[in-house]
């Protein structure tokens, strides 16, 4: 498996992963996109919603991951 490069002096365990909430909330916003463009293409009003239910979730839990990874930086 292909690793990318770290910068130099730096160690994987120096290198902090994105918080849990950050990684599922760009994926919820994303798949509500996805849930919205159906809606459109389909004429699903119910499937627009929830797609735009979703995004607006997804941003949320996205800014809470955002809040987190930026305490655990601060710590370091």
């Amino acid at each position: 498996m292909y690793e990318a490069p770290l910068p130099d002096g730096a160690r994987a365990k120096d290198v902090p992963m994105p918080d849990h909430d950050r990684v599922e909330g760009a994926a919820k916003n994303l798949g509500g996109k996805a849930k919205e463009l159906a809606g459109n293409v389909t004429g699903d009003e119910k499937l627009k919603a929830e797609g735009k239910a979703d995004q607006v979730s997804g941003k949320v839990q996205n800014a809470v991951g955002g809040v987190k990874d930026s305490l655990r930086d601060n710590r370091n």
